[in-house]
C-alpha cells in the first residue's frame, strides 16, 4: 500500500508548484535541493537521504539528471546520487523526465517517465507555444499582428503555435515534410511549405523553429534578412546554426524550457496531473 508521502529532488519552479499542489491534496511533501527557500509552508525541506527514506514516491526534474548530479535551482549545494541512494530507489516509485539519464546509471530502478505521456506532451506544448509568443513580443520591435511568421515543424508545438499566431492576425507559414499535413495547415488558415524548400528567411519577420535538427544552417542564414528574429524551441543542440547567426548579426534565441520560465505554475500543474494519472493507473 502506498502512503501519501512524496519527495521532489531538485528542479526549478515547476517542481515547487507541483510540490505545493501535492501538499494541498494531503500528501506529506519533502523537498531536497531547495534550501534557498525562505518560506516553505507545508513543505518539508530536508537533505536527499532523509527525503528518499521517508517517501514512497520520488520525483526527479523534467530535465532528468546528468552524471549523477540532480539540477537544483534553489540550492548552492550539489545534489548527487550515491550508490547508497540508488539502492534505496529500487524500493520506491520513481518518476522522472528523461528517464534514460537514470537508467544509464542503474537498470534495476523502475522509472515512470512523465515526459512520455501524451497528456503531459500536449499540455506542455501549449505552455511552450504561449511562452514562444511571449518571447517574440519581448524581442520583436513590431506587432505580432500582420507580422510575417514562419513556424518550422508541425508537431504538437508547431500546430498549437501556428494556431495562436493565426489568432493574433499574423501571416503564418508552416513548414513540414509530410504531405498529409498540408491540408491541415491550409484548413487552419495558414500557408504550407516543405521544410527542405526553405533556402532563406528574407520573407519573414519572425521564425519559430520546433524541429530538433539543423535546418536553419549557415547557407539559409546567409540568404536571410539581418532583421529577422529567430526563436529556436527545439531541444539541444537545436535547429539553428547559432555561431553563423552571430557572425551575420542575426538575432537568434535558443528558448529552452519555456514552461518553467514563462508559466511555472501551469507547468507544475501539468506535472501533478500527469503523475496522479500514472499513479491511479498503476497502483489503483
Amino acid at each position: 500500500m502506498i502512503n501519501k508521502s512524496i519527495v521532489f529532488l531538485g528542479g526549478d519552479k515547476r517542481q515547487l508548484f507541483a510540490a505545493n499542489a501535492f501538499a494541498e491534496m494531503g500528501f506529506t511533501v519533502y523537498l531536497s535541493g531547495f534550501d534557498k527557500l525562505e518560506s516553505n509552508g507545508d513543505l518539508i525541506i530536508t537533505d536527499i537521504y532523509t527525503g528518499i527514506v521517508n517517501s514512497d514516491i520520488i520525483v526527479f526534474p523534467v530535465t532528468g539528471i546528468k552524471d549523477r548530479i540532480i539540477p537544483c535551482y534553489f540550492s548552492n549545494k550539489e545534489l548527487r546520487l550515491s550508490d547508497e541512494l540508488l539502492e534505496l530507489l529500487k524500493n520506491r516509485i520513481v518518476f522522472s523526465g528523461k528517464s534514460q539519464s537514470i537508467k544509464n546509471i542503474s537498470k534495476e530502478i523502475k522509472i515512470y517517465d512523465y515526459l512520455d505521456r501524451e497528456e503531459f506532451a500536449v499540455a506542455n506544448a501549449l505552455a511552450t507555444a504561449e511562452g514562444a509568443v511571449q518571447v517574440a513580443m519581448e524581442e520583436y520591435e513590431g506587432l505580432i499582428s500582420n507580422s510575417r511568421c514562419l513556424v518550422t515543424g508541425y508537431g504538437r508545438i508547431g500546430r498549437i503555435l501556428s494556431s495562436i499566431l493565426n489568432s493574433l492576425n499574423a501571416k503564418v507559414t508552416v513548414s513540414t515534410e509530410k504531405p498529409d499535413h498540408f491540408e491541415y495547415i491550409i484548413a487552419t488558415g495558414n500557408k504550407p511549405i516543405k521544410t527542405n524548400k526553405i533556402t532563406g528567411l528574407n520573407n519573414y519577420d519572425i521564425v519559430f523553429n520546433t524541429v530538433p535538427a539543423l535546418i536553419i544552417d549557415k547557407k539559409v542564414l546567409e540568404n536571410s534578412s539581418p532583421n529577422v528574429l529567430i526563436i529556436d524551441l527545439a531541444s539541444l543542440p537545436g535547429g539553428v546554426d547559432f555561431e553563423a547567426a552571430k557572425k551575420l548579426n542575426i538575432s537568434a534565441i535558443h528558448a529552452l524550457s519555456l514552461p518553467g520560465k514563462c508559466s511555472p505554475k501551469a507547468a507544475g500543474e501539468i506535472i501533478t496531473k500527469t503523475i496522479l494519472n500514472m499513479l491511479k493507473e498503476e497502483f489503483s
